[in-house]
């Protein structure tokens, strides 16, 4: 019985760790949120989450920065980190980025804000590569892989702007 037990706990170490991609585990920092091109202010909500801390951009300007040609300059993230509390709900976000991010050449899910309906930004820093998405906030647009994501993003990016 003893044996039996320690190979079943052996097979369920093993297949979380082969369910796991590899990217995951090499992730720097996510930048996450929303944006709506034509608006007059407060146009983005944007994030930035790291191993240990969580920063708002406080610029709030996301696509005359966004298209700077000096990426250090593409967001304005406060130097003060938000709380720890914030922090651990927003680790939800980084914790559960969908394999079809880490797997797919797309970059852009839908059409986002093509139709007044705003859209959500995410950046996905690993060691080796930065992937930028854009992903529709019109869930049936969007694949079905995507849409508890989508949400998880826009229900934190709504609560967190109260």
């Amino acid at each position: 019985m003893k044996g039996f037990l320690i190979l079943i706990v052996s097979l369920s170490f093993a297949l979380t760790a082969f369910g796991q991609h590899p990217s995951r585990e090499k992730i720097e920092y996510i930048i996450y949120g929303t944006y709506c091109g034509e608006c007059v202010s407060h146009c983005a909500q944007l994030y930035k989450l790291d191993t240990n801390v969580l920063l708002f951009d406080t610029a709030f300007d996301y696509f005359k920065k966004f298209y700077s040609p000096d990426s250090d300059k593409r967001f304005g993230f406060d130097k003060q980190p938000l709380s720890q509390k914030k922090y651990l709900k927003a680790k939800k976000i980084m914790d559960s980025i969908p394999e079809i991010l880490f797997e797919s050449p797309n970059k852009r899910f839908g059409t986002p804000d093509e139709h007044d309906q705003c859209g959500i930004f995410l950046q996905i820093k690993t060691s080796d590569k930065l992937n930028t998405f854009y992903i529709d906030t019109n869930l049936s647009a969007i694949p079905i892989e995507l849409r508890n994501y989508a949400t998880l993003i826009m229900e934190y990016c709504y609560k967190n702007s109260q």
